[in-house]
Protein backbone atom coordinates (compact mmCIF):
# COMPACT_ATOMS: atom_id res chain seq x y z
CA UNK A 1 0.00 0.00 0.00
CA UNK A 2 3.00 2.44 0.43
CA UNK A 3 4.74 1.09 -2.08
CA UNK A 4 5.35 3.73 -4.95
CA UNK A 5 7.45 2.60 -7.86
CA UNK A 6 7.46 6.02 -9.62
CA UNK A 7 9.49 7.28 -6.30
CA UNK A 8 12.10 4.47 -6.69
CA UNK A 9 12.24 4.90 -10.20
CA UNK A 10 13.15 8.58 -10.11
CA UNK A 11 15.58 7.99 -7.21
CA UNK A 12 17.02 5.38 -9.42
CA UNK A 13 17.47 7.50 -12.20
CA UNK A 14 18.44 10.80 -10.63
CA UNK A 15 21.43 8.24 -8.92
CA UNK A 16 22.73 7.29 -12.06
CA UNK A 17 22.67 11.39 -13.47
CA UNK A 18 24.45 12.23 -10.71
CA UNK A 19 26.95 8.88 -11.21
CA UNK A 20 26.48 7.90 -7.72
CA UNK A 21 29.14 5.56 -6.45
CA UNK A 22 27.11 1.63 -6.74
CA UNK A 23 27.70 0.82 -3.32
CA UNK A 24 26.34 4.06 -1.75
CA UNK A 25 23.03 3.45 -4.25
CA UNK A 26 22.82 -0.48 -2.68
CA UNK A 27 23.58 0.90 1.06
CA UNK A 28 20.55 3.67 0.80
CA UNK A 29 18.47 1.00 -1.08
CA UNK A 30 18.96 -1.26 1.56
CA UNK A 31 18.91 1.08 4.95
CA UNK A 32 15.90 2.34 3.26
CA UNK A 33 15.60 5.60 5.60
CA UNK A 34 12.93 8.09 5.09
CA UNK A 35 8.87 8.41 3.82
CA UNK A 36 8.48 6.42 1.14
CA UNK A 37 6.91 9.91 -0.68
CA UNK A 38 10.12 11.69 0.37
CA UNK A 39 12.77 9.13 -0.37
CA UNK A 40 12.86 6.93 -2.86
CA UNK A 41 15.34 4.23 -1.87
CA UNK A 42 12.76 3.57 1.17
CA UNK A 43 10.38 1.68 -1.60
CA UNK A 44 12.63 -0.73 -2.25
CA UNK A 45 12.14 -1.78 1.01
CA UNK A 46 8.72 -1.38 0.72
CA UNK A 47 7.93 -3.72 -2.76
CA UNK A 48 9.18 -6.52 -0.67
CA UNK A 49 7.52 -5.60 2.73
CA UNK A 50 10.50 -5.74 4.68
CA UNK A 51 9.98 -9.06 5.13
CA UNK A 52 13.70 -10.41 5.44
CA UNK A 53 12.64 -14.01 3.08
CA UNK A 54 11.83 -12.10 -0.16
CA UNK A 55 14.17 -9.58 0.34
CA UNK A 56 17.34 -11.31 0.46
CA UNK A 57 16.33 -13.20 -1.99
CA UNK A 58 15.73 -9.80 -4.00
CA UNK A 59 19.13 -8.43 -3.55
CA UNK A 60 21.16 -11.35 -3.69
CA UNK A 61 19.50 -12.13 -6.93
CA UNK A 62 19.29 -8.28 -8.48
CA UNK A 63 22.60 -7.19 -6.91
CA UNK A 64 24.88 -10.29 -6.97
CA UNK A 65 23.48 -12.69 -9.66
CA UNK A 66 22.71 -15.59 -7.88
CA UNK A 67 19.45 -17.24 -6.41
CA UNK A 68 18.92 -17.51 -2.56
CA UNK A 69 15.05 -18.17 -2.93
CA UNK A 70 15.74 -21.82 -4.03
CA UNK A 71 17.56 -22.47 -0.59
CA UNK A 72 14.43 -21.66 1.45
CA UNK A 73 12.71 -25.06 0.16
CA UNK A 74 15.64 -27.28 -0.83
CA UNK A 75 19.16 -28.11 0.29
CA UNK A 76 20.78 -26.44 -2.12
CA UNK A 77 24.50 -27.29 -2.57
CA UNK A 78 25.65 -23.81 -3.02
Amino acid sequence: QNYDARQLQRYLTETLKKNTPYDTVLAELIQGEGTSDSHGATNFLLRYDVEPGPLAGAVSRKFLGVSLQCAECHDHPH
